[in-house]
């Protein structure tokens, strides 16, 4: 993971140089609506994301827009047939690779890959909360797409959706139970600001 710091950052520093490059920092808000397949009531979990990001103008309309991101995804539930309350928590290291389109001065529409290295996976029930990170794979990948809106030179308001790929439950192995299918869903909302 520190080799794909490393890549990103020095990524930014040489496009940076070339110009026609803004760089800047953005967080917000987490609406968490994942699946797993199991036999549970889902409920919404509210969360947060944070980190970095960098525009580099493709042309007069088109930029690509790679971030760095700390994001917590997961879900709440309630077990059918129990009256166990419960969530799962699962913090991840993103790296949205966006192309965005400058529809206007003020509005842009924004998808593009996203790809994410689990940090650590929490469960929290009745029992108390315990570390579930090796029932899931370290590594997920999905689809971002959405709009921002400049409210000023600085200052952007975002709104995305992350639709996952990657199966959400694995066993203590790592060995993926084929028949439980699931992902993650967010819904984005944050701001962005420029730093340069």
């Amino acid at each position: 993971m520190k080799k794909v710091c490393f890549f990103f950052f020095t990524f930014l520093s040489i496009q940076y140089c070339l110009g026609q490059s803004s760089f800047g920092v953005k967080g917000g808000l987490n609406i968490n609506e994942a699946e797993d397949g199991l036999d549970l009531r889902k409920k919404t979990r509210f969360a947060y994301h944070g980190g970095l990001f960098f525009q580099q103008k493709l042309g007069k309309k088109l930029f690509f827009q790679p971030e760095l991101l700390y994001s917590s995804k997961g879900y709440r539930y309630t077990s059918i047939g129990f009256p166990i309350d419960g969530a799962k928590r699962m913090n991840y290291l993103s790296v949205p690779l966006l192309i965005g389109y400058q529809a206007s001065s003020h509005l842009s529409f924004l998808f593009g890959p996203e790809f994410d290295y689990l940090l650590r996976a929490g469960h929290r029930g009745d029992g108390g909360v315990s570390k579930v990170t090796a029932y899931y794979p370290r590594f997920d990948a999905g689809l971002d797409f959405g709009a921002a809106y400049k409210l000023s030179k600085k200052l952007s308001a975002e709104l995305l959706y992350y639709y996952g790929f990657n199966t959400l439950y694995y066993s203590n192995r790592g060995v993926s139970y084929g028949y439980v299918k699931g992902r993650n869903k967010v819904f984005q909302a944050g701001v962005s600001y420029r730093l340069l």
